[in-house]
């Protein structure tokens, strides 16, 4: 597991069972010898990276360095994401790691395949969070999980804090997104690996923001298991970090789910439909380029071959995902 510890120095690991001690324990003024600042503040990063339940800390730090002859000693002070007393710090990190545990076991409880374990804790971040940059943890995984008020720092800490329950082997990624709605961006996603190698994962992008921003029924899977050329038409990945190598498909949410033509016909797109139709009243069909898409776009459209699919009315509303990837059609 490319964990950030697992790529420090032998002596940097030893620095860093320490640090983590002490910060498990709450301790805000933390004393080591021998070492400078900057290497403790780049261990400091490294737990950061591996522990965002650690939500009550903010990756600020401060300090002193002490020096006599050939002796220093490093007094290293970790700030917090909201200034509160260890008391109420204790109670949060309670109840955090209660409701962690919780979802997890009901995740556990919905099936035993591990894949739908992921699908339904992606699934419940999206349903149960609110994309809100005005409030208090807004940018951990405490806000995400407990107040349900997040940016996208917040969801994907959150995704990985519940994926290392479950055991799966995940990380965060940042970068910049562009959408037509927010232009470009700077963002933060994840990575995880599965069975067959690894995979990305956005769960904010899954979660649109649509009228007030509270709507629980917005859900979206175009961002669910994505491999690299894929997240890339939306995404760009920052330099300096642990970026996986994505080429597997079989966990795609589409593909996984039988929603998916690498080409397009009618006959495809029809069962595809009528599969989705059955249980609501929309239906989506991910294409294996955009040329495919707009060829479909073509042919049901401006075609309107579209109403020659049983359950589909005559009014409608349709249109492409972010990704250019994904056809979307609505029942009116």
């Amino acid at each position: 597991m490319p964990t950030a510890y697992s790529k420090l120095q032998y002596s940097k690991q030893r620095i860093y069972k320490e640090l983590q001690s002490k910060l498990e324990t709450f301790h805000l003024a933390c004393e080591f010898q021998g070492v400078s600042f900057e290497t403790v503040g780049e261990i400091y990063k490294a737990i950061l990276e591996d522990h965002p339940e650690y939500f009550w800390l903010s990756g600020a730090s401060s300090g002193t360095t002490k020096t006599c002859g050939a002796f220093s000693s490093v007094t290293f002070r970790p700030e917090l994401r909201i200034s509160a007393p260890s008391d109420q710090l204790r109670i949060e990190r309670t109840k955090f790691e209660t409701k962690v545990s919780e979802l997890v076991s009901l995740a556990k409880r919905q099936s035993y395949d591990v894949y739908k374990q992921i699908l339904f804790l992606h699934d419940y971040l999206v349903q149960h969070t609110d994309y809100r940059s005005d409030s208090q943890h807004c940018y951990d995984a405490y806000g995400c999980l407990i107040l349900g008020r997040a940016v996208c720092a917040g969801y994907a800490a959150a995704f990985q804090v519940l994926m290392s329950k479950l055991g799966i082997e995940c990380g965060r990624v940042r970068g910049n997104s562009a959408s037509a709605l927010t232009g470009e961006v700077s963002h933060v996603w994840n990575y995880i690996r599965l069975s067959d190698g690894y995979y990305f994962v956005d769960v904010t992008w899954d979660d649109p923001v649509v009228s007030n921003g509270t709507n629980r029924d917005n859900l979206s899977h175009e961002y669910f298991c994505l491999s690299s050329n894929e997240i890339r038409l939306t995404h760009r990945f920052s330099p300096n970090q642990f970026i996986p190598s994505a080429s597997g498909t079989r966990y795609d949410y589409y593909r996984y789910h039988g929603l998916y033509a690498e080409r397009y016909s009618f006959d495809a797109v029809k069962a595809i439909a009528q599969k989705q139709l059955t249980r609501g009243n929309k239906f989506s069909v991910k294409f294996g380029s955009q040329t495919q898409l707009n060829t479909a776009l073509h042919d049901l459209m401006n075609n309107q071959r579209i109403y020659s699919i049983p359950g589909v009315p005559s009014k409608i509303a349709y249109g492409k995902s972010k990704s250019g990837l994904v056809l979307e059609v609505f029942m009116k």
